[in-house]
């Protein structure tokens, strides 16, 4: 049996904003979830916080998850199933992997989770 990670602050990937990185603790301070979630959250966020800086994604704004748009995460949802995952962790041993259905409505669901939050704070 796989053993959970008992540290509830999980480790945020250095290769993503300082103020996403900030955002993303203040979220999981706010949030409910389980240590499990959390750690999850982290891969799945700083995916996402690292694929919108990353010099391979072409969108027409900049910046992190402030300036993210509703087309970065639909295009963002392409890219997990795209099978060239350049911007997951350097953990993601098989970056052409193309993610199941499940795993691509996780990545989603936690997106979601955390803008509920920015907006509930009124930060979006």
């Amino acid at each position: 049996m796989a053993q959970r990670d008992t540290n509830p602050n999980p480790a945020l990937r250095d290769d993503i904003r300082d103020e996403d990185r900030r955002l993303i603790r203040e979220f999981f301070a706010h949030t409910g979830s389980g240590n499990h979630t959390k750690h999850r959250y982290a891969t799945q966020l700083g995916e996402f916080a690292a694929w919108l800086i990353h010099p391979r994604t072409t969108r027409k704004g900049t910046g992190g998850l402030l300036a993210a748009t509703r087309a970065d995460v639909v295009r963002f949802a392409s890219y997990l199933s795209s099978g060239d995952r350049y911007a997951a962790s350097a953990k993601v041993l098989d970056r052409s992997r193309v993610l199941s259905d499940s795993a691509r409505k996780n990545y989603l669901s936690a997106l979601k989770s955390m803008y509920e939050y920015l907006i509930l704070v009124d930060l979006v």
